[in-house]
């Protein structure tokens, strides 16, 4: 279960008319803020949040770039989308980890309680350790040259690089074009998907939903909010059973590492490998019941009543990708 806090979505003061370069900036350099203001709290270690909302604001910063790539010179960020995926892989593990021990804080685990000491000291072992590297990260060169050359860049638009056409293209149905095209993916995935998903295809489907949410987020405030919040509520309704269903798959990998290598010292009479066990056949159990709920909360957000929404309200008639440079060009 993420601590995912979905009670502030990002406000972005956009105009439709506007140059994209300038819209696309102005969101980003709002991230790098959140980014920046989130630095100590992780490296004092003193609330979980810090770390996850700098996860959270690296990733909108890379779907950003990525997603919106013609519209900011790609030469000129290629090294900014390796570096934020530096941070992005360099923290997930103290993440995971610091799911992991609100889960068992929260859950039952088939009223486990004391029995279940073994497994957290284990996590807890793996959390410091994740933790010591997250902050030699934050400590380093490359962490501090990445914001301030990302501040540089985002507050100096003129480069000696060619704009691409988007840059100067207004916002507005360049950004409508993009959520549509992002909602249809979705809706290939779904529909390429037999009646019992696998992982893998959970997992393809889980980033195509944050691509779409976080898009959907950027430029939210283009639209009738009381169109626009019903799909974002629906897509995060259907992102929590996702997510739920990643970070379960996750702890029983480590599950399983744990089992191979027992802590040091550990004796034959040692609990570990029984809670292990307990503790895995909650987590099936758990798995599938985010697996009968998935099928349902998939079928309404790809539903025809809200495939008629996203097609009224994001879709382009004069624009469209095109398939061989990814730009968006009169149609």
């Amino acid at each position: 279960m993420k601590l995912e806090n979905h009670s502030h979505i990002p406000a972005y003061p956009l105009d439709s008319d506007e140059p994209a370069d300038a819209a696309l900036r102005r969101i980003l350099h709002h991230l790098l803020e959140r980014i920046e203001s989130n630095v100590q709290g992780v490296l004092d270690d003193s609330d979980p949040e810090f770390l996850h909302d700098l996860r959270v604001t690296t990733r909108r910063t890379r779907s950003a770039l990525d997603q919106l790539r013609s519209i900011l010179p790609k030469k000129s960020t290629a090294d900014f989308r390796r570096d934020f995926r530096w941070l992005g892989d360099l923290t997930g593990p103290l993440r995971d980890f610091d799911v992991w021990l609100e889960a068992l804080r929260k859950e039952p685990y088939l009223s486990l309680k004391e029995p279940v000491i073994p497994l957290k000291n284990l996590i807890c072992e793996h959390r410091a350790s994740a933790m010591s590297q997250v902050k030699t990260a934050l400590h380093s060169a490359r962490f501090r040259s990445l914001l301030a050359q990302w501040r540089l860049y985002l507050d100096s638009p003129n480069t000696t690089e060619e704009s691409p056409k988007n840059a100067a293209r207004p916002i507005g149905p360049i950004a409508s074009l993009r959520i549509h095209k992002a909602y249809e993916r979705i809706l290939k995935r779904h529909r390429r998907m037999g009646p019992e998903p696998t992982p893998s295809e959970l997992h393809k489907l889980r980033i195509s939903a944050k691509k779409l949410r976080y898009l959907l987020e950027f430029f939210a405030g283009l639209y009738p909010p009381e169109r626009i919040q019903p799909i974002i509520e629906q897509l995060k309704r259907l992102q929590d059973i996702l997510g739920a269903a990643n970070d379960l798959q996750i702890q029983q990998s480590w599950l399983l590492k744990f089992a191979a290598y027992p802590p040091a010292g550990a004796q034959s009479r040692d609990p570990a490998p029984a809670v292990f066990r307990l503790v895995e056949a909650a987590l099936v159990r758990r798995l599938e019941d985010e697996h009968a709920a998935f099928l349902p909360c998939m079928r309404d957000f790809t539903s025809e009543e809200t495939q008629g929404e996203i097609h009224n309200l994001f879709a382009v008639q004069e624009l469209r990708v095109s398939p061989t440079t990814g730009m968006i060009v009169p149609r």
